[in-house]
């Protein structure tokens, strides 16, 4: 990380880090930008991760799509409605 602004990379403002959630890499990305950064794991890894422990295929699949329509979701009530 330290690297890119070595490179030339600049930014004014704020960045936002997308990740597969490795603390490392997180940990990395925070050392190098401090508080100019946000962080937000990866949702595909994120939901695949958890549809991945649920033995059921059949079950496993609703899951994934339930996940799915939550992240496509604006609002937190649009994500309520979706369970139901």
């Amino acid at each position: 990380m330290d690297t890119l602004t070595e490179r030339g990379f600049t930014f004014e403002g704020r960045l936002l880090a997308l990740s597969d959630g490795a603390k490392g890499r997180i940990a990395g990305i925070r050392a190098a930008f401090r508080d100019r950064v946000g962080h937000q794991r990866c949702q595909w890894r994120k939901r695949e991760n958890a549809v991945r422990r649920i033995p059921n295929k059949d079950t496993a699949q609703d899951v994934r799509s339930v996940l799915q329509a939550a992240y496509e979701t604006d609002t937190y009530a649009g994500k309520e409605e979706r369970r139901s």
